[in-house]
């Protein structure tokens, strides 16, 4: 994988830049306060969607403008991607992948590997464990998207015990949600995440959730599952689809057949 370019307008000091880049090594230089670490900055916002100096959005649009424009144009595996990202003020960030909007921007993760040293990141060693544990879950999710979404879901489920707990001492009642019979979900969930790693092999799928829904009658629990899928490009072996069109109903066919062919395997 490398970088072809980027593209930045109204991005910290920069009105508007594009630079091409080298398929080999990059060397930025230039007096102080120039941007050019802003340049990096803008690499890694585009392709983890999150800031190595853990800013606010707004603190990275030029002064006086409303939003800011990143774009990437890499390669991998001689497959072409463009990113596309829209940093506002007030709203959450815009994001599409070779023109088609994704919903979550855990979907980029695993598209371009990074590592990103900067002297913010001495922090890993001068502050408490929650550092490290942030630098090594962003740097596992570059590798396995599979982890990803089984952080999202330990992250919900924390979160969810946590207030729970702080609700015990009004509803006494919540007890019996804490002590409810779990052991089924580890295993339902694990049987789901090897269909969804096989619906991604076979499709190109850029991530899958799992939701699980205990709102039903007489104990019964729910499990969902559904895919990202976006529409993919020429070369990568599995078929063209118009760009900003979704699979018509025989190429959702064809995905059919060979997750089944993932799945006997």
């Amino acid at each position: 994988m490398y970088i072809e370019s980027i593209e930045l307008k109204d991005f910290r000091n920069y009105e508007s830049l594009l630079l091409p880049l080298d398929k080999g090594v990059n060397i930025l230089y230039g007096d102080n306060a120039q941007g050019k670490t802003n340049v990096l900055e803008a690499l890694y916002v585009g392709c983890t969607s999150k800031s190595h100096r853990s800013v606010k959005d707004r603190e990275m649009i030029r002064f006086s403008m409303e939003e800011a424009h990143i774009k990437l144009n890499l390669r991998k595996k001689d497959v072409p991607y463009r990113i596309d990202m829209h940093i506002k003020k007030n709203k959450s960030k815009g994001i599409a992948l070779n023109g088609v909007p994704i919903r979550r921007a855990s979907q980029l993760f695993g598209l371009a590997n990074l590592v990103f040293f900067s002297p913010e990141d001495l922090s890993i060693i001068k502050n408490g464990p929650s550092e490290r544990r942030r630098f090594m879950d962003m740097e596992l999710c570059q590798l396995d998207r599979l982890y990803i979404h089984d952080l999202i879901a330990y992250n919900r489920v924390l979160m969810q015990r946590n207030k729970l707990l702080k609700e015990l001492s009004f509803r006494e009642d919540y007890r019996d949600m804490l002590e409810a019979p779990v052991s089924l979900a580890p295993a339902v969930f694990s049987a789901l995440r090897k269909v969804g790693a096989a619906v991604m092999k076979a499709t190109g799928a850029t991530g899958f959730n799992i939701m699980q829904n205990n709102g039903l009658s007489a104990g019964q629990t729910m499990f969902h599952i559904h895919w990202h899928i976006i529409p993919r490009v020429e070369g990568d072996g599995l078929g063209t689809w118009e760009q900003g069109k979704y699979p018509d109903a025989a190429a959702m066919q064809d995905m059919a057949a060979k997750v089944a062919s993932y799945l006997e395997k």
